[in-house]
């Protein structure tokens, strides 16, 4: 395990969900909803019929 993120700071984004410092709220990214899906075992036929659930 590496450190190499930590010289970065906030100016680089990962993970699966995106975290807006000022307002303190976390919305899911797309990779997110898909590892949501994956662990309750349902499959989402594409792209677009995850973003229909989601709206």
């Amino acid at each position: 395990m590496d450190n190499f993120e930590w010289g970065f700071g906030f100016t680089v984004r990962f993970g699966i969900y995106h975290v807006d410092f000022e307002m303190q709220e976390r919305t899911p990214k797309m990779s997110g909803k898909w590892y949501r899906d994956f662990l309750t075992g349902s499959r989402p036929v594409d792209q677009a019929q995850t973003l229909r659930a989601d709206s």
